[in-house]
């Protein structure tokens, strides 16, 4: 059974995306948690959640205050 994230979820959802920004998970952050429900289904990454592919975005610039998720961050 595979798992399916919601980035309006407690754990992440009032999150700040990027730091420092008004905008949170819940708001714009759909592109770490795409990713999340796609990477946390092969077993090598069961433990991966919207939280650490944000920190992911987060840390390679990925992550763009009021437009969510650069296109590369997704690849």
């Amino acid at each position: 059974m595979s798992k399916t994230f919601r980035q309006y979820d407690s754990r992440w959802g009032k999150k700040k995306y990027p730091p420092g920004s008004s905008c949170t998970m819940s708001g714009s952050g759909c592109g770490p948690t795409a990713c999340a429900d796609i990477i946390v289904n092969n077993k090598k990454h069961k433990h991966r959640t919207p939280n650490s592919t944000r920190a992911f975005m987060i840390k390679n610039d990925y992550a763009i205050a009021g437009n969510g998720t650069a296109w590369d961050g997704i690849d």
